[in-house]
């Protein structure tokens, strides 16, 4: 790390350094495609559904345009239970438009299914524009929305407690299938842990591996 990075500020977590800064696994396939998410589900029922018909439960999505009849969110707050951050009150807004947003999805220990998503949002075309992390089990889509969704067929994700952070993430999951050649070259699923620079986290990443060109989504 450089004597920059060095300089930047460095949140203590509360649980032991884990000795790993990034984990990842190379995905046996993905399957992208572009979808649209019907009004009448929540989003975290529509994402689901989304993905189970491209053959997967687990994977990514980026989210646009379209509107929720009822949006509860959070947003990121100081320091308590002991963690080093943590959410603020939960907000309730009704309808609101959609701007842009991205998701994790996967399974839970404690549910079914487990879906992540922040985006950034307004109550009408002409307000003011909010991010946060929203409930995806209590935002219904009044109006349709564009979706991309890249859904892991043969690897998944597990969102459950993260020792060092004591905040529930997804995990990657053990015993995965061997790489197959789709025709799109290889591809990752990355995580990084606190406290590390992100771009050069990745840079090292790609450079181990003999990776010149990427594309992040």
């Amino acid at each position: 790390m450089s004597k920059d990075q060095n300089s930047l500020y460095q949140m203590k977590h509360p649980g032991p350094l884990n000795p790993s800064r990034l984990d990842f696994v190379e995905l046996a396939n993905v399957v992208t495609s572009d979808v649209i998410l019907a009004p009448g589900q929540s989003l975290h029922t529509a994402i689901v559904e989304a993905a189970e018909k491209l053959g997967g439960a687990c994977g990514t999505a980026s989210l646009e345009g379209g509107a929720f009849e009822k949006t509860r969110f959070t947003t990121g707050g100081p320091a308590r239970e002991g963690k080093a951050a943590n959410y603020t009150y939960i907000r309730e807004y009704g309808a609101t438009e959609l701007t842009m947003g991205t998701c994790s999805f996967g399974f839970a220990e404690d549910a079914p299914a487990f879906v992540h998503c922040h985006a950034k949002f307004s109550k009408n075309s002409h307000g003011s524009e909010v991010g946060g992390h929203f409930m995806a089990e209590d935002c219904l889509i009044s109006e349709p929305i564009f979706a991309k969704l890249n859904v892991f067929v043969g690897n998944s994700i597990t969102q459950c407690a993260h020792a060092e952070t004591l905040h529930a993430i997804f995990e990657i999951d053990e015993d995965q299938p061997g790489c197959i050649d789709d025709g799109y070259g290889r591809e990752f699923f990355v995580r990084v842990h606190p406290n590390e620079d992100l771009p050069t986290a990745l840079e090292n990443f790609c450079a181990a591996r003999n990776v010149e060109n990427a594309l992040i989504g």
